[in-house]
């Protein structure tokens, strides 16, 4: 898998993992304080999010970053 399939993986477990829960990009925005066209771009696979950015995003869906790391 090369790096743009990969973020693309990983853009599309989140969106998957936030629809799960019931989540809006913004309402997923407003809990995680990540702005919600940075979530727009990084589940379309444009971003290339740092792992303290990962965890802010995730913390109010109840996931670790493991849980949405492509396989």
């Amino acid at each position: 898998m090369d790096d743009n399939e990969y973020l693309l993986s990983l853009g599309r477990n989140i969106a998957s993992a936030r629809k799960k829960k019931g989540y809006s990009q913004l309402l997923l925005s407003i809990e995680s304080g990540v702005a919600k066209s940075y979530i727009s771009e990084l589940e379309k696979g444009r971003r290339n999010p740092t792992l303290t950015t990962l965890r802010k995003l995730l913390k109010p869906l109840g996931l670790d970053p493991r849980q949405v790391m492509p396989k």
